[in-house]
């Protein structure tokens, strides 16, 4: 049995799906079917996050590269966000609350998100834990933010973290789904 968490799936393009589709006895959609079709039904799980999906929602077409990872327990991908929130809050051009030796949680980005929106990040730490999907343009802003401030971000990681190279390489996961989505893809948080 495989422990609790987000797993995470990059694909490199998507499309819409407008073909028929066919359903089990139930009314429900065979995953079988759908991975025999190249096809993927791509969720939107909380409203506010429907403009990160960019469109891709529903049932689309898969082509092209596929990146796999799991980004840890959700506890795990909770200290991963604090991390980021962390590099957020004291980051140039954020007005910051605190001094930068201090932890940040995820929810103060969460409940300040007006003050957030459009800085490095903000599109993941405020974003569902457990399922949902970010499109290609919100992909493509993620991986600027991640190729932008590898290096500041990594630091902090190696500085804060017990588990500095398992976070490393969590941030080199995301960084890659993100620069796989960011034309006509899209990233699969399930």
């Amino acid at each position: 049995m495989r422990p609790i968490g987000l797993d995470i799936t990059a694909y490199e393009n998507v499309e819409e799906y407008d073909g028929k589709v066919e359903t089990n006895k139930y009314g429900d959609i065979s995953y079988e079917w759908l991975q025999k079709n190249d096809l993927n039904k791509f969720y939107v799980a909380h409203e506010a996050h429907r403009p990160r999906a960019d469109g891709v929602e529903g049932i689309c077409r898969i082509s092209g590269e596929v990146h796999t990872f799991r980004a840890g327990s959700y506890s795990g991908y909770s200290a991963f966000r604090n991390l980021l929130a962390t590099f957020l809050l004291n980051h140039e051009g954020v007005e910051p609350s605190r001094e930068i030796s201090e932890h940040v949680e995820s929810h103060e980005v969460w409940n300040n998100s007006e003050n957030f929106e459009g800085k490095p990040f903000y599109e993941i730490i405020n974003f569902s834990d457990c399922e949902g999907t970010i499109g290609p343009e919100t992909s493509a802003k993620l991986a600027q933010d991640f190729e932008e401030h590898e290096e500041d971000v990594k630091s902090l990681i190696k500085r804060r973290s017990d588990s500095s190279d398992y976070y490393v390489r969590k941030y080199d996961a995301w960084m890659q789904a993100f620069k796989l989505a960011a034309t006509t893809g899209a990233v699969e948080f399930h």
